[in-house]
């Protein structure tokens, strides 16, 4: 139930050649490399899929050339929550470095990570070399948000414990303030910027910035027009946010239907990922609770948590198998991906038809379904049944493994803490 936003300027990478002489030492480089039916490839692509699959053995290598090399290093540094080391090795990168595939993604990264720290003149500066871009409505969001003010956190002393409702799919819904009114809002880790109900807007006086329209691609392959705002001032519980980015969707798009008919949900507002990145929440699904405090920088924590266009949980299946998943508080239930299924043996897989919904309505889809999932995530075990395949949006280069949903921790509390690349998950659904 979620719209995201991918990032701007991002869009499907360009298939180039590498050179001859490059080829043969990435060839050795690669050799962790595996196709998607699970063979052993060799040279150029080798390197790309492992590190779509963040498999950094290739680093090892001593053959790796050198800008080869410090894209992967930039790349684990994205992982670790290093985002001013990765940001200057991909700047230099996409300056100097020869080759076209290579620049490509660096600056589709750069532009991942100057929007994840809300740099608009970067994303402006640079620009982009694809003619297909050239008029992109999302331009205007970029620019919509530059003019606006400096965004501000101000935080009381003391957590800020808030109590809390469960959408039908199991979305925490807190009250906010907007613009001193009252509203309820779903906690969103899949949005990736906040996003206001057109009707709620115009009740609590959030006006359109600049006159330009872009666009928000969902969890379905719908795409609906979206327009930049911005929250004068936002409150959740004791927190305050100042000068806060949004879009404006209409509220047709925000309100889910049966038959095109009867109203099952209406959605006046999402905390994005733009917001929540700025905090260490704690959602109590038993205790009905959203507890929120400011963040502080622990040195000796171990990351499991990252961001590349989309918030991702290190983890690994039953056998010990390392995955990536997505997580998305405003989805349902837990999915898988078809990278999935070439990393992880499988057994019993049906295929079903299901419905999946998000902004814009419902979308019937085919999904590849097994009968059991085991993921480790930390020192907590999450047992799932009936886990099916579904489109897995937002990442940016990575390939996820899947998407956590609610269906995860429904029993238990989860922990979001971007600052310190944590992701706590306790007393799970077994």
């Amino acid at each position: 139930m979620t719209t995201r936003t991918r990032g701007f300027f991002l869009s499907v990478v360009i298939l180039l050649c590498i050179s001859a002489c490059m080829a043969k030492s990435l060839a050795v480089a690669g050799q962790t490399g595996l196709s998607h039916t699970g063979q052993k490839e060799d040279g150029p692509e080798a390197y790309w899929r492992a590190l779509e699959n963040l498999d950094f053995g290739l680093m090892q290598n001593t053959a790796l050339p050198p800008d080869f090399r410090k894209f992967a290093e930039a790349l684990a540094a994205v992982t670790r929550g290093d985002m001013d080391e990765a940001e200057n090795t991909f700047k230099d990168l996409l300056a100097s470095s020869q080759d076209a595939r290579l620049r490509r993604q660096a600056l589709d990264i750069l532009h991942s990570l100057w929007l994840f720290q809300s740099q608009w003149k970067n994303i402006l500066e640079a620009g982009t070399d694809k003619p297909e871009d050239k008029g992109d409505g999302n331009r205007n969001l970029v620019m919509a948000f530059g003019r606006a003010g400096q965004e501000t956190y101000r935080f009381p002393d003391a957590a800020c414990v808030m109590p809390c409702q469960w959408s039908s799919t199991g979305s925490p819904i807190v009250e906010v303030m907007v613009n001193g009114t009252k509203k309820k809002f779903w906690i969103d880790t899949g949005a990736g910027l906040s996003a206001i109900a057109s009707d709620v807007a115009e009740a609590c006086k959030v006006m359109p910035v600049g006159d330009g329209q872009g666009e928000a691609g969902t969890a379905t392959s719908k795409r609906i027009s979206v327009q930049p705002a911005v929250i004068q001032e936002l409150k959740i519980g004791g927190i305050v946010i100042a000068n806060h980015p949004v879009i404006i969707i209409d509220k047709k798009d925000l309100e889910l239907k049966v038959l095109g008919i009867f109203r099952v949900m209406k959605i006046e507002g999402l905390i994005g990922w733009n917001a929540i990145r700025h905090l260490d929440l704690e959602i109590d699904y038993q205790k009905n609770t959203t507890t929120i405090r400011q963040p502080r920088k622990a040195n000796d924590s171990e990351r499991n948590f990252f961001w590349l266009g989309y918030p991702v949980v290190s983890l690994t299946d039953q056998s010990g198998v390392k995955l990536h998943f997505g997580l998305d508080t405003g989805s349902r239930r837990t999915s898988i991906s078809e990278n999935f299924l070439a990393k992880v043996q499988v057994d019993n897989v049906k295929m079903k038809k299901k419905t999946i919904g998000s902004a814009g309505g419902f979308e019937r889809i085919v999904s590849a379904v097994i009968p059991d999932l085991t993921l480790k995530i930390g020192k907590s075990t999450v047992k799932l049944q009936e886990v099916g395949t579904a489109p897995q949006k937002g990442a940016v280069f990575i390939k996820l493994d899947g998407t956590l949903g609610c269906d995860a921790w429904r029993h238990g509390r989860i922990r979001v803490d971007w600052t310190n690349g944590l992701f706590d998950l306790g007393n799970p659904s077994q």
